[in-house]
């Protein structure tokens, strides 16, 4: 590599930097931690994902048993505004709070 490619490529990325970035909103701090090798660090582990996907299947099982014909059935009485309640206000609150350990995220 000679001395040309080097200074080109420096250029570049100063381009990069000062006009693409800010026209994409893209923060300073981020792009300076992707740079400095931090990258982005998640805040979700396995058991967050697992229990949102578990709170958008509970979510679906109960709209579909609440649109049973007719309105009168059992299950759309009774038992589909458990289960949306259930989805609602313990299992998605808790896969959102629930915090990850360094361990499961690093792993």
């Amino acid at each position: 590599m000679n001395g040309t490619e080097s200074g080109t490529k420096h250029l570049d990325s100063r381009l990069i930097r000062a006009y693409l970035y800010p026209a994409l909103g893209v923060s300073p701090l981020v792009v300076q931690s992707f740079e400095s090798g931090l990258g982005m660090q998640t805040f979700f582990g396995k058991k967050n994902y697992l229990g949102v996907a578990l709170a958008v299947v509970l979510l679906v099982v109960g709209f579909f048993l609440l649109g049973l014909k007719p309105a009168t059935n059992k299950l759309a009485l009774n038992v589909a505004p458990f289960i949306l309640l259930l989805a609602y206000l313990v299992v998605l609150p808790w896969s959102l709070w629930k915090s990850t350990g360094k361990d499961e995220r690093n792993s």
